[in-house]
């Protein structure tokens, strides 16, 4: 199966090995509709350019392939990517499950595959973590943070949403002209003080970061299944617990809210959408019930208009 959703990979214990299995499909899948005609170029060559010192022509591929390519080296890195992922209380929702989670852990996991062949220097945080760590493309760096995400794909650590003060880090710790990728449920901590608070928030820091010259890739992912109709439940009543607030919580009648509750969670993606587009970043509804594929033609997407 080219386009794996995380219902096909949910049997495999080892995240290295999602990883790569999920851009293997991936780049299967683009030589089918509907991806058919885009293409991945990988950083280790490069079409020959006129000029190009023909020390560094690979011979081999002319043979085989007919085409000049130039080899690629470490130096010639092209980005910088910091990979921000939210382990709140809501993003281990639905609850015994984590799905929305292992879903952000896994598309992470790819990414870094998928940097990692490019040779595009990349950083992993989640939130609430004291430090970064600068990007690299060394192996070490690559096994350390992928090991980072076996330890914490069943057991992930409980911090506190704070999705502002993330971005805000990001923008200071890394280089201008660098790739901000955030995997998050979009709630947020500092919604319970007002929800102006978190929209000010945002929009403050992704101008910073347009300042800094840095592109922002927000993945915001959501569950189709269970977060947006009331409607699948069996029962006329239900109890609403908040997963990051545990506290709070009340029974109610999915009769009389169920249409409400979709029009607020509908109006809440769209606020955020629209915040980011008007801060410069790119921004992706993401459904953990679909392919993986999205992530990363949309990460693919933003690479080509960096580098190009």
């Amino acid at each position: 199966m080219a386009l794996l959703t995380l219902e096909d990979i949910s049997q495999i214990k080892s995240v290295q090995v999602v990883a790569r299995t999920i851009v293997a499909g991936f780049i299967t899948g683009l030589h089918r509709s509907p991806y058919h005609g885009f293409s991945i170029t990988f950083a280790d060559h490069r079409p020959y350019e006129l000029g190009d010192d023909l020390r560094h022509l690979d011979w081999k591929l002319l043979a085989r392939l007919k085409k000049k390519y130039t080899r690629r080296f470490e130096e010639e890195t092209n980005m910088r990517v910091l990979i921000i992922l939210d382990s709140s209380p809501s993003m281990l929702y639905p609850i015994d499950s984590n799905m929305k989670f292992k879903f952000s852990v896994f598309g992470t996991a790819a990414l870094m595959y998928l940097l990692k062949l490019q040779r595009d220097a990349f950083s992993l945080y989640l939130i609430g973590q004291d430090a970064m760590d600068k990007p690299s493309i060394k192996p070490v760096h690559y096994r350390r943070n992928m090991g980072l995400l076996e330890r914490y794909i069943d057991e992930p650590p409980h911090s506190e949403s704070d999705i502002i003060t993330a971005l805000e880090k990001a923008a200071y710790f890394m280089p201008k002209r660098s790739l901000i990728i955030l995997f998050s449920d979009m709630l947020d901590n500092s919604l319970y003080a007002q929800d102006d608070e978190f929209i000010n928030g945002l929009q403050t820091v992704l101008r910073f970061h347009r300042s800094r010259l840095n592109d922002v890739l927000i993945f915001h992912v959501f569950d189709s299944l269970t977060e947006k109709d009331l409607k699948l439940s069996n029962t006329s009543w239900i109890k609403l617990k908040d997963v990051e607030l545990p506290s709070l919580q009340e029974e109610v009648s999915i009769k009389e809210i169920a249409s409400e509750y979709a029009k607020a969670f509908d109006n809440w993606q769209k606020t955020i959408e629209e915040i980011c587009l008007r801060g410069g970043a790119d921004y992706a509804l993401v459904d953990i019930r679909e392919p993986f594929a999205a992530i990363l033609l949309r990460f693919l997407a933003r690479r080509s208009k960096m580098v190009s």
